[in-house]
This record gives C-alpha cells, structure tokens and sequence, in this order.
C-alpha cells in the first residue's frame, strides 16, 4: 500500500515507519519537520501542520490509507479528521490514547486516574479525538489505544488486544513497546479490523 504518515519523525511514528517499510509499503513522511529528519532511503518527506487542513489534505490525497502517529495537541482533532475526509482518502489509522479505555467498573480511565494537571489538556484530546472519530461517516476509521506504559523496548513481535478495556500482564502491568505497538498497528492496516472501531493493545 502506498501510505502517509502523520508524526512520522516521532517515537511512536519512527517505528511504525520502520514496520510499514519492513512489510514493503510505500510511505510518505510528514511531520513538522519531516523535511530536515533523517529519515531512511526513499521515504518522500514533506513538512505538515494537523491543525491547517488546507495544507495538510493535499498532502494526503491520492494514498492507500492515511496512519496518524500525531501528538494530541489541544484543539488538533477537528481540523486532523477533516484534512483526512478531504484528502478523499477513506482508510484512516490513528494512534488513541489509553484515557479513553474502560476499567473494570466501565468508568472511562480519564475519570479515575490521578493525573498531572498540566497533562490533563493532552490527554482529554485523546479523547475528544475518538469522539470526532465516532460521529465521522465519511472515513474508515481505526483508533488503536496503547497501554498506560509505552517506551523504547525489544520487538517481541507478540501483542494483546480487548475491544475497550485497558490490555494488562500476568502481573498487572499495562505496558508495550514502541516496536509492537507499530506492529499491531500495521497488522490492523494490513488485516482491516476494527473499521470505525476502536482496540486496546498491550502485553
């Protein structure tokens, strides 16, 4: 598939762009500064903005699906889902947060976590995201929601999934790494599941 990649250059994207290239997808990088990131051989890079879906749309159309590794920046939602609907582009990936995931009383995370204040901006914009996602027709959506713990780490190359609660270990951790998250993530490109869905990923 020929494929965008919005925040490509970041933790989370920079793995998921090594994944799409190990599986043999074409991709375009963009990001804030895709254009001075070394990126590798090949990849067609162009600097974009999610909140301007002027500039950001064009770049989208005329892909196979559109994946978005983007950090939640307060008030980014609308304007990143409508670049997306107008780019035409219907296959659309975005990486959620674990905020909006359930515990086992069905309480939303963001609800019952002790959170820093100053993180409480970011986090709510995950959620607001899958609101937009939900009330979106025009797009083939997949919000793919990471555990409370992702870092740099081996790729194991396995994975848990739950369709809304939080995925945790034997142990009670809720943790991946960067590598298997990308890998559930091109697996979902790959495979077509949860379209206009959501799904928790874990260990």
């Amino acid at each position: 598939m020929n494929v965008a990649l919005i925040g490509a250059t970041g933790r989370a994207g920079g793995e998921v762009l090594a994944e799409l290239l190990r599986r043999g997808h074409e991709v375009t990088a963009l990001a804030r500064t895709a254009c001075s990131a070394r990126l590798p051989a090949g990849v067609e890079a162009h600097d974009a903005d999610i909140t301007d879906p002027k500039t950001l749309s064009p770049r989208l159309r005329g892909h196979d699906a559109v994946i978005s590794a983007a950090w939640f920046h307060p008030g980014s939602s609308e304007p990143l889902v409508e670049a997306v609907v107008q780019s035409g582009v219907r296959r659309a990936l975005f990486m959620g947060g674990a905020s909006s995931l359930l515990d086992e009383e069905g309480r939303m995370l963001v609800d019952v976590l002790d959170m820093p204040c100053d993180w409480m901006p970011t986090i709510r914009e995950g959620v607001h995201l899958l609101h937009v996602l939900r009330t979106t027709n025009d797009l083939d959506w997949t919000f793919i929601s990471p555990p409370l713990e992702i870092e740099a780490g081996p790729r194991r190359g396995t994975y848990c999934t739950d369709p809304d609660h939080l995925v945790t270990d034997a142990e009670g951790r809720s943790a991946i790494s960067f590598a298997d998250y990308a890998i559930a993530m091109v697996d979902a490109l790959e495979n077509g599941s949860a379209i206009r869905g959501r799904f928790a990923v874990g260990y």
